[in-house]
């Protein structure tokens, strides 16, 4: 092969190279290979992968330090390929897409790694290795994150939470997640934890975060506009709330609440505004839902909901609000057993509406079905209830 006329093996090749004349060797009728083809071909090779090396791609195996990588990678995307262990707080600038390989892991080394760059090829294991929340930070070029990159348990979720500075989404994969301690969304705004599925109570389909210790709650919400979707939360019968909405606006979609145990509540509202929840199903938890707080919620939307609480041993209720103003409930489904109420307001409410109410318990109650205390409460009203 040629390359672009001279011969040399120093450039591209365009053709074959047949400028030389054939060489008679060892003799005439026994002419062998001229050397420059095999050499311009191993040339064209080297000069590929020269360009695929350099050109767009830089290999941290090439420099001593993760920051010579990082300089060099400019403009470029980063392959990371070997453990690296920080030195100083790093940062990757935007300009910089990261690849990390499964051989590819940044250990913190005690200090911090924001990364305003990219990460590509959709990696699936662990390449952050021990960072705490807040030793992270993700750029707006980062909109979803998975917390597979940064480990198990409540951590890998606190970690990815507080690194989305601009808001986005935890990710989390099939799979049974155990966790020790609340998962908080306390930091950032606009940030949602997301699931892969729901699933029945012992399935283990989709996505289930569990509880493996008594602690209250399970999430808490404390951020502004902040979600959580698509999984199960399994409370394992241990005690605490399930989900805490604490002085926020949030949104629950798609979420299966099973087992909440000792005196706690599967979702409570405390005093949470414009606050919208869909498709939520709650079983053999201690409470079902709870809205108010000590200053009240308002403007709650639920649409979707099912609570069933069919231990006769736990008389709780499965729908309580209390100080709300402004609230649509359609389509709740609600099961207790013979000494809960299927829906109790308390205190004082205001423009509440509930629009396709189900109610069933498994017995003869000795409270009512729907029970409503206070002398402040107005302009409530019920549309199609059947009560069984």
């Amino acid at each position: 092969m040629g390359t672009h006329g001279d011969n040399t093996g120093t450039n591209w090749p365009t053709g074959l190279d047949t400028a030389s004349a054939e060489i008679d060797s060892p003799s005439a009728s026994k002419t062998k290979a001229r050397a420059a083809v095999p050499n311009d071909i191993s040339a064209a090779v080297v000069a590929v992968q020269t360009n695929l090396r350099s050109g767009i791609w830089v290999y941290d195996n090439a420099y001593t330090s993760l920051q010579a990588s990082i300089t060099a990678a400019a403009g470029k995307t980063l392959i990371l390929t070997k453990p690296w262990t920080l030195d100083a707080n790093t940062t990757i600038g935007a300009t910089v897409s990261v690849f990390p390989f499964q051989s590819g892991v940044i250990n913190s080394g005690g200090y911090t790694l924001t990364i305003n760059g990219s990460i590509v090829g959709n990696p699936m294991h662990q390449w952050l290795s021990g960072f705490a929340a807040g030793d992270v930070t993700f750029g707006s070029l980062i909109s979803q994150a998975n917390t597979l990159w940064v480990g198990t348990g409540e951590t890998s979720i606190n970690i990815i939470n507080s690194a989305l500075v601009v808001g986005g989404i935890i990710k989390k994969n099939v799979g049974i997640e155990n966790i020790a301690s609340s998962i908080l969304l306390n930091v950032n705004q606009s940030v949602g934890l997301e699931g892969s599925g729901i699933s029945q109570m012992a399935s283990t389909n989709g996505t289930t975060i569990k509880k493996s210790a008594n602690f209250s709650p399970s999430i808490t919400i404390s951020a502004e506009l902040c979600s959580v979707k698509n999984l199960k939360l399994d409370c394992d019968n241990k005690t605490g709330h399930g989900i805490l909405l604490q002085n926020i606006e949030a949104t629950l979609e798609d979420l299966f609440i099973q087992k909440v145990g000792g005196t706690g509540t599967a979702i409570k509202l405390d005093q949470s505004s414009y606050s919208h929840l869909k498709r939520i199903k709650m079983k053999d938890c201690y409470k079902g839902i709870d809205i108010g707080g000590a200053t009240g919620s308002q403007a709650v939307t639920i649409e979707y909901l099912s609570c069933t609480i069919d231990n006769p041993s736990t008389q709780s209720d499965a729908f309580t609000i209390e100080n709300t103003s402004s609230g649509l409930f359609k389509s709740l489904h609600l099961d207790t057993a013979t000494g809960g109420r299927a829906i109790q307001i308390n205190g004082n409410n205001s423009d509440l509406q509930f629009i396709g109410i189900y109610t069933e318990e498994g017995g003869v109650r000795t409270v009512p079905t729907i029970e409503i205390g206070g002398t402040g409460n107005k302009n409530i009203s019920f549309d199609g209830v059947y009560l069984r």
